[in-house]
């Protein structure tokens, strides 16, 4: 059972909260769980927004009877994770990883393109008016890209939002949202796998609404449609 940091912030008035958290958030390896107490209403929103903005995750808010209840997982430190706009030299990296994160069970079309197939699709979309950005750690060693999101602004659809396996549930999806959201702010639609649970559960707590079943267009399986109606 993983360990839990425990901090109690009842009877103090946002930013308190807040600022309790960032502190121990901060003197923490990236992956450890902290549990906040906090019984101040403002914090309802506040918490959720200080994760969004720093990559923190945060798994679980629970309103107990006035008691605020969050858990949050510990993102990158500062400065180990970037998003940037993905350059031509990313493409190989980017297809390396929609493959894995595809390939994910309930993920993808019951029959997976191969990589050799996303990258050559990838080009497509690329020279078709994508426009990628990418989560990229920093490391002396070797830089990864970890994330990756593909727009199309001019038809205000979410082509793809993928997180490698090893960065599931510490930020990133909300991150990479967030940019999609910026970037469209009229609103947009993405479909996913019907068979995706973990994609529509994330969908909707990021407040997108379902609105239709349909086939994937290529491969013709089953997805669904969701949509975001902007600001």
């Amino acid at each position: 059972m993983e360990q839990i940091t425990e901090i109690d912030a009842r009877g103090l008035l946002c930013p308190l909260p807040v600022l309790r958290l960032r502190k121990v958030l901060d003197g923490l390896a990236p992956g450890a769980l902290v549990r906040l107490r906090a019984t101040d209403g403002a914090s309802w929103i506040d918490v959720p927004h200080f994760c969004a903005q720093t990559g923190h995750a945060l798994l679980e808010a629970e309103d107990r009877d006035g008691l605020k209840l969050y858990l949050v997982r510990r993102g990158a430190r500062s400065g180990e994770l970037t998003l940037r706009p993905a350059r031509t030299e990313d493409r190989d990296a980017i297809a390396d990883l929609w493959h894995l994160s595809a390939s994910l069970p309930g993920v993808g079309p019951p029959v997976m393109p191969s990589r050799a197939a996303l990258r050559e699709r990838l080009d497509q979309e690329w020279d078709e008016g994508w426009d990628v950005t990418v989560a990229e750690t920093d490391s002396e060693a070797q830089a990864q890209i970890v994330a990756f999101l593909a727009i199309r602004p001019q038809t205000a659809i979410l082509a793809e939002l993928f997180v490698h396996p090893d960065w599931l549930g510490r930020g990133l999806g909300r991150r990479l949202m967030a940019q999609a959201k910026a970037a469209m702010p009229d609103g947009f639609r993405l479909y996913t796998s019907t068979t995706n649970a973990r994609a529509q559960q994330f969908y909707r707590a990021q407040g997108l609404v379902r609105l239709s079943e349909d086939r994937h267009p290529r491969t013709g399986h089953p997805m669904t449609w969701f949509g975001w109606s902007g600001d």
